[in-house]
């Protein structure tokens, strides 16, 4: 509907220079170049030119006020589609503190799995460090034994 509009205000603003160009002013304009014109318009070329620039101006007039009309419009729908409602700009607040939330949840329970995870290799690591130590005194126990029965069978 928009391109029709700026096409009919191309053809009117054409006309309006023709018309005006061709109607005869105080210095006697383009229309006494053409011998002829008042054979093409009839006995009463300028009432006829004055009235039809009339129309074609009223015309332009409101011509420009519908495609002014139409662009605010345009405009109008394109910029409202991209403002956000207080409702919406709330709801999505809300929804990216839940988001913020899960995530400290998520790494709070990460970090206690780690600790967890730690604790239980340092309780694996004191357990075979106690093994290794009871296997050390067994170990020298048994070697002390070993050095008291040598020595009472000497």
């Amino acid at each position: 509907m928009y391109p029709f509009f700026i096409l009919l205000q191309v053809i009117i603003c054409i006309g309006l220079i023709f018309l005006v160009l061709i109607q005869s002013g105080k210095g006697k304009g383009l229309v006494d170049s053409f011998s002829s014109a008042d054979s093409v318009f009839g006995t009463k070329t300028n009432t006829f030119l004055v009235k039809a620039t009339t129309v074609l101006a009223i015309a332009f007039f409101f011509n420009c006020l519908l495609l002014a009309f139409l662009t605010i419009q345009a405009n109008k729908s394109k910029m409202t589609s991209f403002a956000p409602d207080s409702s919406k700009v709330s709801k999505m607040k809300q929804e990216a503190s839940k988001v913020l939330k899960e995530i400290k949840e998520q790494e709070k329970v990460t970090e206690a799995n780690q600790a967890q995870q730690q604790s239980t290799a340092t309780s694996q690591v004191s357990q075979e460090s106690t093994q290794q130590q009871n296997q050390n005194t067994q170990e020298s126990t048994q070697n002390v034994d070993t050095a008291q029965q040598t020595q009472t069978s000497q």
